[in-house]
């Protein structure tokens, strides 16, 4: 089982601050969430700048698996997302109602 599941489209710093410290990290594009591909995991990291289109393209991805997300997080899964570095963004995708407002 994968410690850490990092959504993103290039290497980040997260990944190597993750296995320096004993985690075993695997980073994925967001259109692979859902799939059965995907080995099993406990955490599952969106790191800042997810909704904005200069930093990357998975924001359609992550929308698009609202489902999978809900059941991640219904039995047991820790979701951890950062900012949207948007003016303001509204996170349909949770289960939960919550609003980014830079």
């Amino acid at each position: 089982m994968t410690d850490v599941m990092l959504l993103w489209d290039d290497p980040l710093l997260f990944e190597k601050l993750f296995t320096e410290n004993g985690l075993k990290c695997q980073r994925v594009l967001s259109t692979s969430v859902g799939t059965p591909f995907l080995p099993p995991c406990k955490c599952v990291v969106i790191p800042t700048g997810f909704a904005n289109p200069a930093y990357t393209k998975i924001c359609p991805g992550i929308e698009n698996n609202a489902r999978s997300f809900e059941r991640f997080v219904r039995s047991g899964g820790i979701l951890v997302v950062f900012g949207a570095l948007m003016p303001e963004y509204g996170h349909d995708w949770l289960p939960m109602k919550l609003t980014y407002i830079e």
